[in-house]
């Protein structure tokens, strides 16, 4: 009877270990698998949050303006016209290396002992017109500024008009200028080289040089057009 007592004694107590020893292997599962669970949802927010993923490139900035010294590289210059209908009224050989300037003012504050270049010397101030770039494609390393705007081949003026004065107008043009970029002489990809006698022959084109025209904004007749080339090539 004392064996027998004994040896259920030892049978249940074997029976509460077993039962122990599964329960604390439960416990330690259940809190490995809770652990895994809460890491995995904080990975899975951290990866949707902050995207390992990087851009395929970074934006291209544009190129800076040429100084003096860029145009006038290697020997090379710009020569500058200016057009009413299909008669030249001025044109300047090498306009850099004679002024000094590395922008061309055709109207405004801006510096340009070539009068005859001058808008105001061809244009009534009270004209309503609207500005418009030719040959932009051809010559993508010169720019137009327009008042406070800068424009170019992907770039057009809107269709704002201007007049010289107050006279009804949606801007007063007070600066209208040409400079270039970087790069200038590159042969695909910057300023179109040509002559003067194959610009002034060409009445449609002007040689694909850059072309900046004022349109009169009722009949959209040509009113003047601004020309820059590159010439010795």
């Amino acid at each position: 009877m004392h064996q027998k007592t004994e040896f259920c004694l030892r049978y249940r107590l074997t029976i509460l270990f077993l039962l122990v020893s599964m329960g604390c292997k439960n416990t330690d599962f259940s809190s490995y698998q809770n652990h895994r669970t809460k890491e995995s949802i904080k990975t899975e927010k951290s990866e949707l949050s902050e995207p390992n993923s990087k851009p395929d490139s970074e934006p291209i900035s544009e190129p800076e303006p040429a100084t003096y010294d860029d145009i006038l590289a290697n020997g090379l210059h710009v020569d500058v016209d200016a057009f009413l209908g299909s008669k030249r009224k001025e044109h300047v050989h090498d306009f850099v290396g004679k002024t000094g300037i590395p922008e061309v003012h055709y109207h405004g504050l801006g510096e340009n002992p070539f009068g005859d270049l001058k808008i105001e010397r061809s244009v009534d101030k009270n004209i309503i017109f609207h500005i418009k770039i030719v040959n932009g494609q051809l010559n993508k390393k010169v720019k137009l500024k327009i008042n406070k705007g800068t424009y170019n081949w992907d770039n057009q003026p809107p269709q704002t008009t201007f007049s010289l004065s107050n006279s009804g107008a949606q801007e007063i043009l007070k600066n209208l200028s040409v400079y270039f970029l970087k790069g200038l002489y590159d042969q695909d990809d910057g300023i179109k080289c040509t002559n003067t006698k194959a610009v002034k022959a060409d009445h449609v084109n002007r040689e694909g040089s850059f072309r900046v025209q004022l349109l009169d904004h009722q009949s959209g007749s040509l009113l003047w057009e601004g020309v820059v080339f590159w010439h010795n090539c």
